[in-house]
């Protein structure tokens, strides 16, 4: 599995994001199995959360549906 010091991905901002505001949380997908968290105001070397892959998608089907 790929450990968050091995991991390269791209960030994404939430499309909830206003104005270009930083104010928000940010996602990356490093592999298949490991997604990243963070709260964009701590800029590039704030604190990533893990993730496994599945629990994320998960999550995400479930707002989808959920209409969060």
């Amino acid at each position: 599995m790929t450990t968050l010091a091995q991991a390269t991905g791209t960030w994404r901002k939430s499309s909830y994001s206003n104005n270009g505001n930083d104010g928000c949380v940010g996602m990356a997908w490093f592999s298949s199995e490991l997604r990243g968290i963070r709260d964009l105001k701590e800029g590039p070397d704030g604190a990533v959360l893990p993730f496994h892959g599945t629990a994320v998608d998960a999550f995400i089907r479930w707002a989808t549906t959920n209409q969060l």
